[in-house]
């Protein structure tokens, strides 16, 4: 790092507590909200490439049909997705604030509107969940779905130039030219793989959440719910094999130094080989038809995915960095605050959840 871009970098402010757990905290609730987040836009996706056979009823046999209807009816759950998604969206931004502070707010601010545009798009996407609902067009649907779906990839793509930005304090000399909000500074090459990447990676989850809404409405006695289940779980294995080209991709696009971060740890080493083996289990449920036990690989999958990507963020981070922020006065209480706050937030949630879903299986 040059001595201009030093003299830029914010000092780091002390935080209370150990780093290490908050950024194991950090973590766990961006898993949640990763998972989330991919239900949301995948379902979307899929629901919106099906909807061109719905009008198409005259022809269409009882399975037909009856895939036709329990997409229509877990459409009802993707605003309450949306909106836990959210939620668990903010509890890994505040600690990545917390811990990367001093580059995460200077990105933030590069970005100007882009970054503060993120709550109108997701507001708006989240209205037109709802209209979509209410709607007996096919043709209005389908125009909601669009402009759902490209508010969620537009959001996608600002917090990935942003993630991008806060890692490169090089690049903000840059923006010293430009002067004003700019939603990319750095070369888009480096942003094409990692966003397909996290789009191929929602239409493998929504995938395996509707094969796993259809397993759950089976197990209830509905009939004809193998035609979603088949195609739900074909679609987790189509993109889930793709994602071995774009991950590939998205690792040749990093720097010479995070490749070397990567390839040089054995902890690395350890957890790729984790992973390659959740998910050729997980490609093996599905071609068994087994969602639940596919479901369970796919998150411990995406739980050590991650816990990488923390740790070549950190390390990364750690390379630039010049001064480290001092543990003074650790106030473990707060942090014992926010997790009996989160088990009890948790189980409200839980609750509500249930007794949201009976309401709709009883209407």
């Amino acid at each position: 790092m040059d001595t201009l871009t030093v003299k830029l970098l914010p000092y780091a402010a002390p935080f209370p507590g150990i780093e290490s757990l908050w950024e194991a905290v950090g973590i766990l609730t961006f898993t949640v909200h990763l998972i989330l987040i991919n239900i949301l836009v995948g379902c979307l996706c899929i629901v919106f490439l099906n909807s061109f056979s719905f009008n198409k009823l005259q022809k269409q046999q009882a399975p037909q049909l009856a895939t036709q209807k329990t997409i229509l009816e877990g459409m009802e759950y993707l605003p309450k997705t949306l909106a836990l998604a959210v939620n668990f969206g903010v509890p890994p931004l505040l600690f990545v604030q917390l811990v990367y502070g001093q580059f995460t707010y200077p990105a933030a601010i590069i970005q100007g509107f882009w970054w503060l545009g993120i709550m109108l798009l997701v507001m708006i996407a989240y209205y037109g969940l709802y209209l979509f609902n209410s709607q007996e067009s096919l043709l209005r649907r389908q125009v909601i779905l669009i402009i759902s779906i490209s508010f969620l990839f537009l959001t996608l793509l600002i917090q990935s130039s942003n993630a991008v930005i806060s890692q490169d304090p090089n690049s903000w000399l840059n923006w010293l030219a430009i002067g004003k909000s700019t939603l990319f500074l750095t070369e888009i090459k480096h942003l094409i793989p990692r966003t397909l990447h996290t789009i191929i990676s929602s239409l493998a989850i929504g995938g395996l959440a509707l094969a796993t809404y259809s397993e759950l409405r089976k197990r209830q006695g509905i009939a004809n719910q193998e035609a979603l289940i088949n195609n739900g779980l074909n679609w987790f294995k189509h993109a889930t094999l793709l994602q071995f080209i774009i991950g590939t991709w998205y690792f040749l696009s990093l720097t010479e130094t995070q490749q070397t971060l990567l390839l040089a740890s054995p902890l690395m080493h350890i957890l790729f080989t984790l992973i390659l083996i959740l998910t050729f289990a997980s490609l093996y449920f599905a071609q068994k038809k087994q969602a639940i036990k596919t479901v369970f690989c796919t998150i411990l999958t995406i739980g050590l995915m991650v816990s990488i990507r923390a740790f070549l963020k950190r390390m990364t981070i750690l390379s630039f960095e010049s001064i480290r922020p001092e543990v003074v006065s650790p106030q473990f209480s707060i942090l014992l605050t926010f997790l009996v706050s989160l088990l009890f937030t948790a189980i409200i949630v839980y609750f509500v959840l249930k007794i949201a879903y009976k309401t709709n299986q009883q209407a």
